[in-house]
């Protein structure tokens, strides 16, 4: 069952902070067998509950258990089963039409469409399924998130696992060519991530109107696609330009003011991201 799939992955850590700027996202085409055929074909009982994958890189720390002794173990995260039987997961031998690259997981890597970067495992040594949560360190401690749960007595904020992309969208660049006697200027960005296919995304100039963008490349729900605005009406002198993605649900990308009530985190930043322009 061999597939080629187009996925978008994320760092959870990425976000609009100028010393990042949204550097640790990559798109590309995974070739690889379905997660679910090879599971099924092994054999999953009943009263499994995780599978997890672990990784040939190892971490090391000293616990008081072991009389502060350093120890070494498997870089490892899981899913529930339920997740791992969805047709979407390969286990992935290419990228881009060639073998994995070293950095990117040779000879075999997890990938999970839609979910954020920690969880698709590099240098993907073994499987197991389990009857029980797995509590690993990337699982117990790191890549957790606050995550805001109305109740009839106000807020409960709720300590939550990272798991699946967020909808979101940025500016990359803005380009100014000559069109006759003056110049005109195109936005352009990308827009991925989200429960639901993205349907429209809207750019607003300097506080006004949101106007819709147009969907120039699309390849696959689970991959990133690229939008671009004609701005005719622009003006010489300072912009602050935004874009927000909407998908198939009516979900919008939220602002950072929004987000802030519903996810305390310095991960998963999918908040609409500014950014200032000046027109000569």
């Amino acid at each position: 069952d061999r597939r080629d799939v187009a996925v978008t992955i994320e760092c959870a850590g990425n976000s609009g902070d100028p010393r990042i700027m949204n550097g640790l996202v990559s798109n590309a085409v995974w070739t690889g067998v379905s997660l679910a055929g090879v599971l099924r074909e092994c054999g999953v009982k009943s009263e499994a509950r995780e599978v997890v994958f672990f990784g040939m890189d190892s971490e090391r720390e000293k616990k008081w258990q072991a009389g502060d002794e350093e120890y070494s173990s498997p870089h490892g995260r899981s899913i529930h089963v339920q997740d791992a039987l969805a047709p979407e997961g390969i286990l992935a031998f290419a990228m881009n039409g060639k073998p994995l690259p070293a950095e990117q997981g040779f000879p075999l890597r997890l990938i999970l469409p839609g979910w954020y970067g920690m969880t698709q495992v590099k240098w993907l040594a073994h499987i197991e399924v389990i009857d029980r949560r797995y509590e690993g360190r990337h699982m117990a401690r790191n890549y957790h998130s606050l995550r805001a749960a109305k109740t009839p007595e106000g807020t409960l904020w709720l300590d939550t696992s990272i798991s699946r992309n967020n909808l979101k969208s940025v500016i990359a660049r803005v380009t100014r060519r000559r069109a006759g006697e003056r110049l005109a200027y195109q936005v352009a960005g990308a827009a991925w991530g989200g429960p639901a296919r993205i349907e429209t995304v809207e750019v607003q100039f300097d506080g006004g109107p949101w106007r819709p963008a147009r969907i120039d490349y699309r390849n696959g729900d689970a991959a990133w696609l690229l939008w671009s605005y004609d701005w005719k009406d622009a003006a010489p002198g300072r912009h602050a330009l935004v874009s927000r993605a909407i998908n198939a649900r009516g979900d919008i990308q939220p602002t950072s003011e929004e987000l802030r009530t519903r996810l305390a985190s310095n991960r998963e930043n999918h908040a609409q991201w500014p950014r200032s322009v000046v027109i000569g």
